[in-house]
């Protein structure tokens, strides 16, 4: 191991030993999640485990977070006029079977987000949204606020960002995340702490190796060769070839190092797709480390 691998290690170690809530740990776990060094994640896993349980008190606790957007455009198409009242009485059918420590709805910022102005062609063909929707989104956010539970929204970021953030600092704290949306995006998130609640029933990692063959990890790289959002995928790629290239070689990159093994007008589809492959993964890749404020106690 060279010098700066252990002094990183040294002082990560530190920080983990000197964090004084689960917060500032929280925080720590999620630099060491979101990192590319194995190095470190492996040398830092046993020391942050000892700290977490010494900061964390009692069973892991449950934080159900829900895509607004995802919810509110189902409603909508179902009964225009009641899509609030859906919105509601599908919250309450939720926490009536199970009980949450915390709950929090995510939206998408009324502002253009960074992928917007990464990638113009982002859901271009989504009309704008109308104004009969618009009165709904307004009549859910006073009626959580009624309750108590936090409408939370930031400038330039996506509700998924804030899902992504959310259910991050939850795992590195202890505990455990259910995210409500029927949104293949969330998928990527799934982990043995995160699972998702869609058409009524919980969608976990398990399910999703079964029906596409691919783990949460390789979820961003499958939907990258697939396509969405407005956003081409790799050409000659559909649904069941980019499983079955993630099974075969896992990753992108993976794919791409073995370029010379596939016919002359797959290498020009695939060439053609590594051009755009890094920024295109940047649009589909949650953001886990957004400045968002949640109030965990």
């Amino acid at each position: 191991m060279v010098p700066y691998q252990t002094e990183t290690i040294a002082e990560t170690c530190h920080n983990i030993e000197m964090s004084e809530s689960l917060d500032e740990l929280a925080a720590i776990g999620r630099d060491i999640f979101l990192c590319s060094s194995s190095w470190l994640k492996e040398a830092t896993r046993k020391p942050y485990a000892e700290k977490l349980s010494r900061l964390h008190q009692g069973p892991p606790q449950l934080l159900l977070v829900i895509d607004a957007h995802n919810w509110i455009y189902a409603d909508w198409h179902v009964a225009q006029d009641k899509a609030a009242k859906m919105f509601i009485d599908r919250l309450d059918r939720i926490t009536e079977k199970t009980t949450f420590a915390w709950v929090a709805v995510a939206f998408d910022a009324a502002q253009e987000n960074f992928r917007k102005k990464l990638e113009p062609s982002y859901k271009s063909s989504r009309d704008d949204t109308p104004a009969e929707l618009l009165a709904e989104r307004t009549k859910i956010q006073d009626l959580l606020e009624r309750r108590g539970i936090p409408a939370l929204e930031l400038k330039g970021w996506e509700a998924d960002d804030i899902i992504g953030t959310l259910s991050l600092t939850a795992q590195m704290r202890g505990d455990k995340t259910v995210i409500a949306s029927n949104d293949k995006d969330c998928r990527q998130l799934l982990s043995n702490r995160t699972v998702i609640w869609r058409k009524d029933e919980y969608y976990n990692a398990k399910i999703l190796k079964e029906q596409l063959q691919i783990t949460p990890s390789q979820m961003v790289d499958w939907l990258c060769l697939v396509g969405k959002d407005d956003v081409p995928g790799c050409k000659g790629v559909g649904v069941k070839t980019a499983s079955e290239l993630l099974r075969k070689h896992d990753s992108v990159p993976g794919i791409l190092s073995q370029i010379q093994t596939f016919s002359e007008r797959s290498q020009a589809n695939l060439a053609e797709f590594a051009a755009r492959y890094f920024r295109v993964r940047r649009l589909h890749q949650i953001v886990r480390d957004i400045p968002l404020q949640f109030n965990w106690e």
